[in-house]
């Protein structure tokens, strides 16, 4: 039931007389508009329980997954692909919403390009991920907002608001913030060369925190070409996807580097195949755990490719803006989801570093959020040019 639209709020009358009533009127728009503000008000639930979702499982998967890393990397690779192709053959057999033109060699140079920077992320990520507690993950990826202000400055020449600049300011303090006891400790065993020796917690997460540029420049190069070139976004994904998946087998040897699990080049292939064996349940290394590993693996991929969907919903339906005040809506959602008794994602009682921390990332998130990028009429005025 829906109230009237001739002001009167006593009567209700169902959807079919209301669209009928209105359409005689003329008043057809504003039903529309109605459902609309629904539909999108579904789109942020969603994109806000999902994004919390993504999170949390991305944590107990590569808990999981710790000893198989490299091998995680191709799986995750895998199971993006044929999603992306399914909407890549919907668009190319139901709709002409992609030209020929599109198809140009040169554009796959570019969605290698991607896919390259994203490969990089993923790994050090994936890594890093094994060892950064889930509440501080949840927070340094929010580097991404910084990083992202600075490289759009430098290669695409935007100009953001004094606001904004001040909003990535206050996410940055919360950050540090977040993590001053972890840096604390490692400053003091400075002397004692410990500070950023393999294996200490400083060590990845800066790790983690460095992947935040890769993932900037792949977003910005995901918008130049989406947006500025009208890329179809189903058939760029489905290449970058391609592309990453042969990456991520490439990148199997970075397992034997001293840092990232010593693994000699000769066990590599028994490596990979006991990661295959984890995936089935089976345990092969000390400190495996792979009962529920296919089950997680799997959970995790759905939740990524939903919040993925309603991330591309929302800003088709809403705006990028709108969706990042639900990316940032979701993050407490995350550290408290963590905080919970579930020894596998390694969760604790936050500390008062955290709730500052979280609280100082959170308001600095809005603030970049709320306020817009100045047009290009703004620039120009700014600049005095007419």
């Amino acid at each position: 039931l829906l109230p009237r639209s001739d002001g009167e709020k006593s009567e209700y009358v169902t959807i079919e007389t209301y669209i009928e009533g209105n359409e005689a009127k003329g008043g057809w728009p504003r039903v529309k508009k109605y459902f609309l503000r629904v539909e999108l008000l579904f789109y942020l639930v969603m994109l806000i329980l999902f994004g919390a979702a993504n999170a949390v499982s991305f944590k107990i998967m590569i808990v999981t997954m710790a000893n198989y890393v490299t091998f995680l990397n191709v799986v995750t690779s895998v199971g993006t692909l044929p999603f992306f192709a399914a909407g890549w053959a919907f668009k190319v057999f139901f709709t002409k919403d992609i030209s020929l033109d599109q198809y140009k060699p040169f554009n796959q140079l570019k969605f290698f390009a991607i896919a390259a920077i994203s490969s990089i992320s993923s790994i050090m990520l994936l890594f890093a991920g094994v060892f950064v507690p889930g509440p501080m993950q949840t927070l340094l990826i929010q580097g991404v907002v910084p990083c992202t202000i600075l490289l759009s400055v430098i290669f695409l020449k935007y100009r953001y608001s004094i606001w904004q600049y001040i909003g990535a300011t206050i996410l940055m303090g919360g950050i540090l913030v977040t993590c001053w006891p972890t840096l604390l400790l490692s400053l003091q065993d400075f002397w004692k060369v410990h500070g950023l020796a393999a294996g200490s917690l400083l060590f990845w997460m800066i790790l983690y925190f460095s992947a935040s540029f890769p993932l900037s420049g792949s977003s910005i190069l995901t918008e130049v070409i989406i947006v500025r070139e009208r890329i179809d976004m189903w058939y760029m994904y489905t290449c970058q996807a391609f592309y990453g998946l042969i990456l991520s087998i490439m990148l199997i040897p970075v397992s034997c580097l001293p840092l990232f699990g010593d693994v000699p080049p000769s066990d590599l292939i028994e490596q990979f195949y006991n990661g295959a064996k984890c995936l089935g349940g089976i345990n092969s290394t000390e400190g495996d755990d792979c009962t529920w590993a296919l089950a997680v693996i799997v959970g995790n991929t759905v939740f990524n490719l939903a919040w993925t969907v309603f991330i591309l919903l929302t800003i088709k339906k809403g705006g990028a803006a709108l969706m990042g005040l639900a990316c940032a809506v979701s993050l407490p959602l995350s550290n408290l989801a963590f905080a919970l008794p579930l020894p596998i994602i390694g969760s604790t009682l936050p500390t008062i570093y955290d709730l500052i921390g979280l609280l100082l990332v959170l308001s600095g998130l809005l603030m970049y959020k709320i306020f817009k990028r100045k047009s290009r009429e703004e620039e120009n005025n700014d600049l005095g040019v007419n």
